[in-house]
């Protein structure tokens, strides 16, 4: 289906909404990331649509000490955000944005999820990252980025550490 109808309909409303009840909502959610990537210029409406409603996910309320630890909510968050860093990473390191470094606190997040077989989702992410970055034949483009995310890869380090 072309981007636009998807952005027309209702779909994506509705599977964020219930992201937390309905497993099947996660799946349309996280197949839609992988079939339009932020490579393909064509998808960038939907990409940004996507990324409007993600960022409004309640992940940080994970992190916060409570004895309400529900591990399927951590899982499907991070999923969606493993997901959105995996398919969206032209966005990264050709398209740096504002909003980059919002999802990357959000996957770092992820990262520090207590429950190793959960944040262990952002280890491939981590990877191909940083595989991009070093990959930039352009050397001051790199260094920016690098320095744009030297806050994030250091507190990925910091979690590291304590797992």
């Amino acid at each position: 289906l072309p981007p636009k109808i998807i952005i027309q309909s209702n779909i994506l409303p509705q599977c964020f909404q219930s992201f937390d009840t309905n497993e099947t909502a996660v799946d349309v959610i996280v197949e839609l990331i992988r079939l339009y990537p932020s490579s393909n210029l064509h998808n960038q409406p939907l990409v940004q649509q996507i990324l409007a409603f993600a960022i409004q996910l309640p992940l940080e309320r994970l992190l916060q000490p409570s004895h309400h630890y529900n591990e399927d909510l951590s899982r499907t968050l991070c999923r969606i955000f493993t997901e959105i860093g995996e398919s969206y990473l032209s966005l990264f390191i050709h398209q740096p944005q504002q909003g980059s470094e919002m999802l990357l606190t959000k996957i770092t997040l992820c990262s520090s999820i207590p429950n190793r077989d959960i944040s262990s989702m952002t280890h491939t992410f981590w990877y191909r990252f940083v595989m991009d970055l070093e990959q930039l034949d352009d050397y001051r483009q790199r260094q920016n980025l690098v320095d744009l995310y030297t806050p994030h890869l250091l507190h990925l380090l910091d979690i590291c550490m304590i797992h």
